[in-house]
């Protein structure tokens, strides 16, 4: 009598199986892990440029120190432009609190820029401090 040994069997099938399921779960978590990181960087890079076009509007003296400017405010004044959700390509809303933060070992005044921002629920808050204004001493 003549056997059939063609094909794999079940047991065969089922190993392979698990080993895919095991890579598509491994592969999954980084990925996971990966897009998060990403999400925070474009937050931590949008609130990097509120903080410089906040920045660039009070060295051109068309914001007060001691105010809140928001995102639109900024955009308007061309100091900005859009940003956008890194997930839902939406419009963030968001607004920086320019103030002055003296160093007291330097004798130097420093501007700061406090940014939140509101991007698909996510709320980030970020300090920047710029480098001393020395014609404030």
């Amino acid at each position: 009598m003549i056997k059939n040994t063609k094909g794999f069997t079940l047991v065969e099938l089922l190993g392979v199986i698990v080993i895919i399921g095991i890579l598509a779960t491994v592969g999954t978590v980084g990925t996971t892990h990966y897009l998060q990181e990403s999400r925070e960087d474009s937050y931590r890079i949008m609130s990097q440029s509120i903080s410089l076009a906040a920045e660039n509007c009070v060295i051109e003296n068309k914001c007060v120190v001691n105010n809140t400017y928001n995102i639109k405010t900024l955009k308007d004044m061309n100091y900005l432009d859009n940003i956008k959700s890194p997930v839902g390509n939406k419009d963030c809303t968001g607004e920086v609190y320019i103030y002055i933060s003296n160093n007291s070992s330097s004798g130097f005044k420093k501007y700061s820029y406090k940014v939140t921002l509101s991007c698909d629920g996510v709320k980030t808050n970020t300090n920047t401090l710029v480098w001393p204004d020395e014609k404030n001493k």
